[in-house]
């Protein structure tokens, strides 16, 4: 099985097993949730041999995964016969960090000579801010 990961999604790919001399009519998914059992993912149906899976959803219930956790996951085969042994899971792929989300809006207040300018603080994106950048006009 073949992880590949980019910013915002997981995507899984992994080579069609031998059919048992019935075409394979759909695989199922497995996504380890973080208390480590494993639970089907719906939305991968079909023949299709690649998945992909945005962050949100591995964040998200049941998967409960967060910023810096491995990812495991199994497919399983399916033909007219019935299914196989799911596949072992592989290496985990580990969720990233992402960008921070953008600060809330400046406010600014007059104290005597200085500005004092604030903002609410944002999302970190699962990495701590290192700095802000303000522009003023």
């Amino acid at each position: 099985m073949i992880k590949s990961l980019s910013s915002t999604a997981l995507t899984i790919t992994w080579v069609a097993p031998a059919d048992g001399n019935s075409p394979i009519t759909g695989y199922t998914v497995y996504i380890k949730k973080k208390e480590g059992t494993y639970t089907t993912y719906p939305q991968c149906t079909g023949t299709v041999l690649t998945c992909t899976i945005p962050h949100s959803v591995l964040k998200a219930t049941p998967y409960n995964l967060a910023v810096g956790d491995s990812v495991y996951t199994k497919v399983l085969a399916t033909n007219y016969i019935g299914s196989s042994v799911a596949s072992s899971e592989g290496n985990g792929a580990i969720i990233p960090a992402t960008e921070p989300v953008s600060p809330g809006a400046p406010t600014a207040t007059i104290l005597g000579t200085n500005v004092l300018i604030t903002w609410k603080t944002p999302e970190d994106g699962g990495s701590a801010i290192t700095g802000y950048t303000l522009a003023i006009r």
